[in-house]
């Protein structure tokens, strides 16, 4: 078996839905990319600053503050974890309680500068490859599917999640050390649009997959399969392009579109002298 399973048939009505589900942080799959991200950190952000806000009005010490935080964030972790265990979905709010507590780390991370300090006392790739080789040795013992709230236990997610920012952070360090090259210049230019990537991925997989589908001479219908239609070979290779390329050029035309409109609007205020 060399696909996925086959996606949802929309029509015109359903993908009008789609897009308005999207729009209030409903959407995702196939009409959404991975945009779940932004429903989950919309409401964690939220939950953050409302309970800070009141453990400012009763704690005065900054330190209980970050303690009171530290307690709620791991009791949230037992919460989501148990929602997991026990199939609960509870809205999306059963990923909300798994993920403060990463929200809460990162906010620890940065304000002590952690990974700072770290690599000022032990050079990036050092740091870097430790993180690399904990990362290989979790692959196999356990899994994280961060869309579905599962995981094998609190523990491996915080781990796994260390590990994940200290090579990503690594790999930044090493970088920003680097000369200027295109290829630094492409990385940056991706990771800074990498929201048009999240949202439209999986949509720009279908091209792939229509060449696949001409390639074997499989049925039309194929071309739902979801995520992708093609698992083996170097299919992978087409839809890692796909999905990054795309969704760039996408971007990059309708943002020269709004800069075409709003400077031809200027032209035409200008032009017509004030309005009042």
């Amino acid at each position: 078996k060399e696909y996925m399973h086959l996606g949802t048939h929309y029509d015109l009505a359903q993908i009008v839905k789609e897009i308005i589900k999207v729009l209030c942080f409903q959407g995702g799959t196939e009409l959404g990319g991975a945009l779940w991200f932004f429903n989950v950190l919309f409401f964690v952000l939220v939950l953050y600053m409302v309970i800070q806000y009141i453990l400012e009005r009763m704690l005065r010490r900054e330190k209980c503050m970050e303690v009171a935080q530290a307690v709620i964030a791991v009791c949230f972790l037992a919460c989501g974890y148990f929602c997991y265990r026990k199939g609960i979905y509870a809205y999306g709010m059963n990923r909300v309680l798994s993920y403060y507590v990463l929200v809460y780390a990162g906010h620890i991370c940065r304000k002590w500068d952690v990974l700072d300090s770290v690599f000022r006392k032990v050079h990036p790739a050092t740091v870097t490859l430790i993180a690399v080789v904990i990362l290989l040795a979790l692959y196999h013992r356990g899994s994280i599917n961060l869309a579905g709230n599962a995981y094998t236990n609190p523990g491996y997610l915080l781990v796994a999640s260390f590990a994940g920012w200290t090579m990503l952070f690594g790999i930044g360090t090493m970088a920003s050390g680097l000369k200027k090259s295109r290829a630094l210049d492409g990385i940056q230019y991706v990771s800074i649009h990498a929201v048009p990537i999240i949202g439209l991925h999986f949509l720009c997989f279908k091209t792939v997959s229509l060449m696949a589908v001409g390639a074997y001479g499989m049925k039309p219908y194929m071309l739902a399969a979801f995520p992708v239609l093609m698992t083996t070979g170097w299919w992978w290779i087409g839809y890692v392009a796909v999905g990054i390329a795309v969704p760039l050029v996408v971007d990059w035309g309708w943002r020269k579109c709004i800069h075409w409109q709003t400077h031809r609007s200027v032209q035409n205020i200008s032009g017509n002298g004030p309005l009042c």
